[in-house]
C-alpha cells in the first residue's frame, strides 16, 4: 500500500508539473484562442456581410418581392448589411460619401462620425449584433477597422488602410481581413475579440490580393491572390489557411495552366457541399474542399485577356450559388464583343442557360431560387467594340428577376426621375436593395433604393 501511495503521489506531482509547463510555455495570457466553428447566430440579420454570409454564397434565406415598387431610398453606395432588427448599415452616410450609417425604414438612426469621409470599406454585422466597419477621416488622417457594440459604442480600432467585409468566426473569437496597412502592400490579418493582432501574414501588392475572405465549413480561411501567397506560383491562386496560425493548408493555381490568365479571381463562394467556386474575366472554376480543380468553363475560350465585368475593387464579380447548387455568374459573352452575359451552370459545370443582356454586377439569389440582377447598358444582344463603349451608352434602367430556368419572372423599370443599377442584397423582409441615382442636380444624388411589394 505504501508503494501504491507513493506511486499515486508521484503521478499527481507529474501532472502538476505538466500543467505548470503548459501555463508557462503556452500562448501569452493576452492571446485570444481561435474558435474555428464558422456558424452564424440569430443576432445577425439575414444578410449580415458582403455576399450574405461568410461562405459568400450571394444567397438569401428570404424570398424577394413579386411586384416591386420603390419603397424609399437613402444616400449611400455599395452593399447594405443588416442586423436582426432589419437596420441597415450603409457606406455613404447622410451626406455624400460620408462614413457608415445605420438606416431603418428610410430614417437615419446613427452616423459613424461627423469627420468620417467615404472610402471603399464594407461592413459586417457581428455575431452579437455589433458592427465591424472601416473608418477614414481626412481631418484626423485616421484609417482603421473599427468594431462597435450593438448600441454603437466604439470598442476598438485597428490601423488599416482598407477593409473588405471582415469574416468572423462563431462566438466572436477572431475576425479575418485582407487589407493594406498604411501603404499599397496588402496583408492577411487575424484580430482577436479585443482587436489585438493574432497573426499577420502574406505580404502582397494591393492589386494581387482579393479583399474579401471566406470561411469554410471546418473553419478554414479561403481567399484568392493574383501571384501566389508567397510569390512562388507566379500566377493566380486559390488558397486555404489554418485560422489558428495562418499557415497554408493548401494553395492551388486558379487556372488549368500557366497559359490561361484572366486577372485577379473573385472571392471564393462555397456551396453547401463544400465545393469552392471562383470566377475571373475568362472563366469559372470549381474546386473540391481539398483544393483539387474539379472543372472549369470558358464561355469565350482561353486565347484572350479580357477585362470586362470586374468589380470596383479589381477582381471579377463573384458568382452566386442557388439553393439547388447551381452557379450564376456575370461573364464575357464571346470573343471580341466586350459584352456581358449572365450564365447558369450546374454544380458539375454544365451550362444550363445564358442571358445575353449586358447585365451589371454580381447576381444574387433568394430562398426560392429566383435570381436578381441589374440591367447594365445597351440593348440586349448589342455588340460592343470596346470596354469603354459602355461609358457613353444609356443605362437600360431596369432590375430583372429570373426564374431558376432562366425565364423572366418580372422586370422593374425605374421611374424617369431615378436611375437604378446594381442589385446588392435582400433585407430581412425580402426587399431588394439596389444602387442608383437621383438627378445629378439633386444634393446627395447617389442613392440606395429599397424595392418591395406595396
Amino acid at each position: 500500500m505504501r508503494y501504491l501511495a507513493l506511486l499515486i503521489l508521484f503521478a499527481l506531482c507529474a501532472a502538476l508539473m505538466l500543467a505548470s509547463c503548459g501555463r508557462r510555455f503556452g500562448p501569452p495570457r493576452n492571446h485570444q484562442p481561435v474558435d474555428t466553428n464558422p456558424g452564424d447566430t440569430v443576432t445577425q440579420g439575414d444578410w449580415h456581410t458582403y455576399r450574405h454570409d461568410y461562405q459568400r454564397t450571394g444567397r438569401s434565406e428570404k424570398t424577394g418581392p413579386q411586384d416591386p415598387h420603390v419603397l424609399w431610398s437613402t444616400t449611400g453606395f455599395g452593399e447594405a448589411v443588416f442586423n436582426s432588427a432589419n437596420a441597415a448599415y450603409i457606406n455613404g452616410g447622410d451626406t455624400s460619401y460620408g462614413g457608415l450609417t445605420e438606416v431603418k425604414d428610410g430614417e437615419v438612426a446613427w452616423e459613424q462620425d461627423a469627420t468620417a469621409d467615404g472610402a471603399p470599406y464594407f461592413a459586417s454585422v457581428s455575431h452579437d449584433g455589433g458592427l465591424f466597419g472601416g473608418y477614414w477621416s481626412p481631418t484626423t488622417e485616421e484609417q482603421s477597422l473599427r468594431r462597435y457594440s450593438a448600441d454603437h459604442e466604439l470598442q476598438w480600432s485597428y490601423p488599416l488602410s482598407y477593409t473588405g467585409a471582415p469574416a468572423e468566426l462563431a462566438g466572436g473569437g477572431c475576425c479575418f481581413i485582407a487589407s493594406p496597412e498604411g501603404s499599397m502592400d496588402s496583408w492577411i490579418f487575424c484580430l482577436n475579440a479585443e482587436g489585438g493582432l493574432v497573426w499577420q501574414k502574406y505580404e502582397q501588392t494591393f492589386f494581387d490580393l482579393a479583399p474579401f475572405l471566406s470561411i469554410a465549413e471546418d473553419g478554414g480561411i479561403l481567399g484568392t491572390t493574383g501571384n501566389g501567397l508567397n510569390g512562388e506560383l507566379g500566377f493566380a491562386s486559390v488558397f486555404k489557411l489554418n485560422a489558428a496560425d495562418g499557415e497554408i493548408i493548401w494553395e492551388t493555381p486558379a487556372f488549368p495552366s500557366e497559359d490561361v490568365f484572366g486577372g485577379l479571381p473573385s472571392l471564393p463562394a462555397i456551396s453547401d457541399d463544400g465545393r469552392i467556386v471562383v470566377a475571373d474575366s475568362l472563366g469559372v472554376y470549381c474546386f473540391s474542399a481539398d483544393g483539387e480543380l474539379l472543372w472549369s468553363y470558358f464561355p469565350a475560350g482561353t486565347d484572350i485577356y479580357n477585362l470586362t465585368g470586374p468589380s470596383p475593387w479589381g477582381e471579377q464579380w463573384p458568382p452566386a450559388i442557388g439553393p439547388e447548387g447551381n452557379i450564376y455568374v456575370t461573364m464575357m459573352e464571346e470573343v471580341d464583343t466586350y459584352a456581358t452575359a449572365l450564365l447558369a451552370l450546374s454544380s458539375g459545370g454544365d451550362v444550363l442557360w445564358r442571358r445575353d443582356e449586358h447585365f451589371e454586377g454580381a447576381p444574387i439569389v433568394d430562398a426560392a431560387g429566383t435570381i436578381y440582377i441589374g440591367s447594365g447598358y445597351g440593348e440586349p444582344g448589342a455588340i460592343l467594340d470596346s470596354v469603354s463603349q459602355v461609358d457613353w451608352m444609356e443605362p437600360r434602367n431596369i432590375v430583372v428577376a429570373l426564374n431558376p430556368d432562366g425565364t423572366t419572372k418580372w422586370e422593374f423599370s425605374a421611374p424617369s426621375e431615378i436611375t437604378v443599377g446594381q442589385v446588392w442584397c435582400l433585407d430581412n423582409e425580402g426587399n431588394l436593395v439596389v444602387s442608383g441615382n437621383l438627378p445629378s442636380e439633386t444634393p446627395d444624388a447617389q442613392r440606395m433604393f429599397w424595392l418591395g411589394d406595396e
